[in-house]
C-alpha cells in the first residue's frame, strides 16, 4: 500500500507540473495572467481531492484520467485557437481527442470535467475573437466523447452481461438535478476545496464569501460592458462548470463526495484567482501574493493530509474502532491521544 501511495504522489506531482505546462499556454493565447498556471499547478497538488486520491490507495492510477482528460483538452483547445490545419489533420485530431476522452472517462469519469478548464478560460478572456463559435464546438465534442463512452460502456456490460449498479444509472431530472448542484456541489467548489468538512456555520458562510468576492470582482471588471453581456458572461459561467459536473450530475445517485470535486474545484479557482491577479494590478503585490499563496496551500494540505486523513486512519488501526475518520466529507469522531495545539484547535471552528 505503501508503495502504491508513493506512486500515486509521483502521479500527481507529474499531472501538476503538466497542468502548469499546458496551462502557460493557454494563458499565452488568451492575454491572462501569467502568474495563473503556477496557481493552479499549486492549487490542484494541494486540493483535498488529491489528498484523498494519494491517501486511499485504491485511487492511485486516478492521476491517469487527469492527464487523459487535460491532453484531449488541449489538443482541441490548440486546434480551435490556430485554425491552421488541413482537413485531414483537424480529422485526426478530433478523433484523438476522443479517444484521450473515452480514456479518462474508463479510469474515472468524474475527473474528465478537466475538460472544460481551459474552455472556461476561453469563456473569460477578453481578446479572443470568435470565442462563441469555438466554445460552442468544444461543448459538442465534450458531449460526444461522453456518447461514445456511453455507447462503449453499455456493450461492455452487454457483453459480459453484468447488471449494472441502480446508483449509477441515468436519471436526469432538470430541476432536480439542477437543485443538487446548487445545493452542494456549487457551494462546496467555492471553499476552495480547504474545508474537509462544512457542517458548521462558519464553513457554510466562507463559499458564500469567496463566491460573492469573486462575483463583485467579475461585474466591477466588465464595467464596460452592457449588463445584457455581463449576464449573459455568468450565466456562460455556470453552464460551464456545470458540465464539468457532468458524470455525478446524470448518475441516480445524488452525492457530491470531495472525490468527485477536483475538475470543477479547479474551474471555480482559475474564476477567481483570474479575478484577484486583475483585480491587483501593481506587479509588485502580485509577487507578494503568490508565495503567500503558495504557503497557504502548503499549510492546508498538511493540516488535511496529517490531520484530516492519517491520524484517523492511524487511530483506528490502533483501537480497532473501526472508525474511518474525517475522509472524503464524512464525519466520524475519532480520539486522539493527546490535545492538538492552539492553532490547529482553532481551525476547527471551520471544519465543523
Amino acid at each position: 500500500m505503501k508503495y502504491l501511495r508513493i506512486l500515486s504522489l509521483a502521479g500527481w506531482i507529474f499531472s501538476a507540473a503538466i497542468l502548469f505546462h499546458l496551462s502557460k499556454k493557454w494563458v499565452l493565447k488568451l492575454g491572462l495572467s501569467n502568474y495563473l498556471p503556477f496557481l493552479l499547478a499549486l492549487y490542484c497538488i494541494c486540493s483535498s481531492t488529491v489528498v484523498i486520491f494519494i491517501g486511499w490507495a485504491a485511487c492511485f492510477v486516478f492521476f491517469l484520467s487527469f492527464l487523459f482528460g487535460l491532453f484531449s483538452a488541449h489538443i482541441l483547445f490548440n486546434l480551435l485557437v490556430t485554425q491552421n490545419d488541413p482537413p485531414i489533420i483537424v480529422l485526426s485530431k478530433i478523433i484523438v481527442v476522443i479517444i484521450l476522452g473515452v480514456m479518462s472517462l474508463l479510469v474515472y469519469q468524474v475527473i474528465f470535467g478537466i475538460f472544460i478548464v481551459p474552455f472556461l478560460l476561453l469563456w473569460i478572456s477578453k481578446d479572443m475573437r470568435g470565442k462563441n463559435k469555438k466554445l460552442l464546438t468544444a461543448i459538442a465534442i465534450y458531449l460526444l466523447i461522453y456518447v461514445v463512452y456511453f455507447l462503449f460502456f453499455k456493450f461492455y456490460l452487454n457483453h459480459w452481461n453484468i447488471r449494472l449498479a441502480d446508483r449509477t444509472e441515468i436519471d436526469f431530472t432538470p430541476i432536480k438535478k439542477i437543485r443538487f448542484f446548487f445545493s452542494t456541489p456549487f457551494t462546496q467548489s467555492w471553499s476552495l476545496n480547504l474545508l474537509q468538512d462544512v457542517h458548521s456555520i462558519p464553513s457554510q458562510i466562507f463559499p458564500f464569501l469567496i463566491f460573492g468576492l469573486w462575483l463583485f470582482l467579475y461585474i466591477k471588471q466588465s464595467v464596460d460592458k452592457a449588463p445584457k453581456v455581463i449576464v449573459s458572461g455568468i450565466l456562460g459561467i455556470f453552464f460551464l462548470l456545470f458540465l464539468s459536473y457532468l458524470p455525478s450530475i446524470v448518475a441516480r445517485e445524488n452525492f457530491s463526495s470531495y472525490r468527485t470535486m477536483l475538475a470543477m474545484s479547479l474551474g471555480t479557482f482559475s474564476l477567481f484567482a483570474t479575478a484577484i491577479l486583475t483585480a491587483i494590478q501593481n506587479e509588485k503585490n502580485r509577487r507578494i501574493l503568490i508565495p503567500f499563496l503558495a504557503l497557504f496551500f502548503f499549510y492546508f494540505a498538511f493540516i488535511n493530509f496529517n490531520l484530516r486523513f492519517v491520524d484517523p486512519h492511524a487511530m483506528n488501526f490502533l483501537t480497532g474502532s473501526g472508525s474511518d475518520g474525517d475522509v472524503d466529507g464524512h464525519r466520524e469522531e475519532v480520539r486522539r491521544p493527546k490535545p492538538r495545539p492552539l492553532v490547529i484547535r482553532l481551525l476547527s471552528l471551520f471544519d465543523g
